[in-house]
């Protein structure tokens, strides 16, 4: 039998997964299996519908009358909050860490267990690991993955070269957690660099403990070059805003770097 590290010292600590939902009616309900198929069993699912227009909301309803001990299910707005779902989400999380999942994606039965022990063990401030990209029918058509292990110490050469794992992989301790919604699909990136600026650690495992889904509305497949361009700017700002010098230093750099690629794509279209 596994023997987590934390076995040894005191309880396990109370995992969040955070769930925002959105029109996901085909995906939620294996979303919602993997997860509680979980091997670790202190943790609670937070899910909230952002106002979808399927049966989303239906299908989330049914899982949380049917667990009602692992499930906190919640409307936050009569609108769609956009951007700002996540932040008011993350309010709803009561656990220790919080481990980041979409609606469409699949966590690995160990995914949350080597994620807590590798944490505990390294005392880490956050965990990502490599993911599996899978389509529509759940079909395997790649990978994100580092290639290897890393510690990370510091951050600038993830400003520099982006963080090499999908968004639904990371793992944080709340107390590290800040999201800004007008970072839109950088507020991941963001709380990674912040952390690693305060002197935490954290860690990149080689390992696929979960599959990210891509398909033909994901988010990350419709982004825009404008959508990229704000992105940034408003990052740069909230950086400048906290002292971040040296990192928007950084990251102005990696912006200029990619300039050449991104025009060349727009020229083609």
């Amino acid at each position: 039998m596994d023997v987590l590290v934390s076995d040894k010292y005191s309880p396990l600590p109370l995992v969040s997964v955070f769930m925002p939902v959105y029109n996901q009616e085909s995906y939620v309900a294996a979303a919602i299996d993997s997860v509680l198929q979980q091997t670790y069993e202190n943790l609670e699912i937070v899910i909230s519908d952002d106002c979808s227009h399927d049966l989303t909301p239906v299908i989330v309803k049914q899982y949380a009358e049917k667990f009602p001990e692992k499930i906190k299910f919640y409307k936050l707005a009569d609108k769609n909050l956009g951007r700002d779902h996540f932040e008011a989400l993350l309010k709803k999380c009561t656990g220790e860490y919080v481990c980041m999942f979409a609606g469409d994606d699949l966590m690995y039965p160990k995914k949350i267990y080597q994620q807590i022990n590798k944490t505990l063990e390294l005392d880490l401030s956050f965990h990502g690991h490599s993911v599996e990209c899978i389509n529509n029918e759940g079909d395997v058509f790649g990978k994100i993955s580092p290639g290897k292990n890393i510690l990370l110490r510091g951050n600038w050469r993830l400003i520099f070269s982006g963080v090499p794992v999908a968004g639904c992989s990371w793992l944080f301790k709340k107390s590290c957690i800040e999201i800004h919604g007008a970072l839109g699909f950088l507020h991941d990136f963001d709380i990674v660099i912040r952390c690693l600026r305060s002197g935490r650690r954290g860690y990149i495992d080689s390992d696929i403990l979960g599959a990210y889904r891509v398909t033909q509305t994901s988010w990350s497949r419709n982004l825009r070059w404008q959508d990229y361009l704000i992105a940034y700017k408003n990052l740069l700002q909230s950086w400048m805003n906290a002292g971040m010098y040296l990192e928007c230093a950084f990251l102005v750099l990696r912006v200029l770097v990619r300039i050449p690629r991104v025009l060349t794509r727009i020229l083609k279209v």
